[in-house]
């Protein structure tokens, strides 16, 4: 078997697995004007965050999209169970349920920005921002990084197993 058989099998699988989840209405999603859930409790909040996105592997990597394209901008939330970017008023944001997310990493091209790789192949950047120094904030988007790591990792650890796809 070579490598792009197995490319090829390993994207399958992701993509049954993402087709999975999204039938149970698990899914990362943009709507405007997100709430956060009363049953959700805030971990931490990073403030302003840019956002990038949504973006797929097969479109670019996630250099090239930060490279292109107009951000938008708000505030990050991490709580027990999602990732959510609160963006202003009648604007766009996203809701990234813990169960989707594949990876959570600094990119390492610009340290200032947080990439988070969920299932359908998908990928999100978040950009942290220092207001007062009106400069990019790497600091931040590592204490970001650190806690999402340990949040996904914890919800997934103890997620109900009915809800996980087999």
């Amino acid at each position: 078997m070579v490598a792009a058989d197995i490319d090829q099998m390993m994207w399958a699988a992701e993509t049954n697995r993402c087709r999975e989840f999204a039938a149970k209405g698990i899914a990362a999603n943009e709507s405007v004007d997100i709430p956060i859930p009363a049953n959700e409790r805030e971990v931490q909040r990073f403030e302003p965050v840019l956002w990038w996105g949504p973006a797929f592997e097969r479109a670019g990597s996630p250099h090239q999209l930060e490279q292109s394209g107009t951000p938008a901008k708000g505030t990050l939330v991490v709580t027990d169970k999602s990732l959510y970017l609160v963006p202003p008023p009648g604007t766009a944001g996203v809701l990234i349920p813990y169960e989707v997310v594949k990876a959570v990493d600094l990119s390492p091209i610009n340290p200032h920005s947080l990439i988070v790789r969920t299932l359908c192949h998908r990928f999100d950047i978040f950009a942290f921002w220092q207001r007062q120094a009106d400069k990019f904030d790497p600091e931040a988007a590592a204490v970001a990084a650190t806690q999402l790591k340990a949040r996904v990792a914890a919800y997934q650890a103890t997620a109900d197993r009915v809800v996980k796809p087999r």
